[in-house]
């Protein structure tokens, strides 16, 4: 999936509903674009195919990465090994 984030970075469209179009093939799903239907309608699309195909997908969060994120992936490591180690 990083790929993915990675190449989407630099992603330019032309039209709104590209945005959910260009994931298509990443996806593995078919569905006909619609030029000015909107991304609104776009969206609901593919997730009415995702649904209908049963397609197992990571949920796709269309946002910027927050670059002030921290991570304490680690730190909650420690703490559930020290956790299960008391029981």
């Amino acid at each position: 999936m990083s790929d993915i984030k990675e190449w989407s970075k630099t992603r330019k469209t032309t039209e709104p509903e590209d945005q959910v179009y260009c994931l298509l093939d990443i996806l593995n799903i078919f569905i006909s674009p619609s030029y000015g239907e909107g991304i609104e309608n776009a969206t609901k699309r593919l997730d009415n195919k995702l649904k209908k195909t049963g397609a197992k997908t990571n949920f796709i969060v269309p946002y910027a990465r927050n670059d002030k994120f921290i991570s304490y992936e680690l730190q909650l490591a420690k703490l559930e090994d020290l956790v299960l180690a008391s029981q």
